[in-house]
């Protein structure tokens, strides 16, 4: 499972005329693989069941702000409260 938060800058939710920011992962390294997706609420708060173990790109955004793009791995070994927050600049 992934799972987080996407924020602004000032730690607050964004949200816009019920539009969130969206969250998408696929599998490290492999160009043909799925690419999953999951909008935020409107706290900010996601959570991506069912995720196998592995390393994923990910890629959080939204129109009028800067993506924010990294690594995440997902272990069964991880806390199952662990989770991410992701900040996204204006811009």
């Amino acid at each position: 499972m992934v799972q987080g938060k996407i924020l602004h800058s000032e730690g607050e939710p964004i949200w816009f005329l019920g539009r969130t920011p969206l969250l998408e992962i696929r599998a490290y390294g492999r160009t043909d693989a799925e690419v999953r997706g999951i909008r935020a609420d409107m706290n900010g708060v996601f959570r991506m069941e069912g995720v196998p173990e592995g390393p994923y790109c990910f890629k959080a955004t939204m129109d009028g702000w800067q993506s924010v793009i990294g690594i995440i791995v997902v272990s069964k070994k991880a806390p199952q409260k662990r989770s991410i927050i992701l900040r996204l600049l204006i811009g």
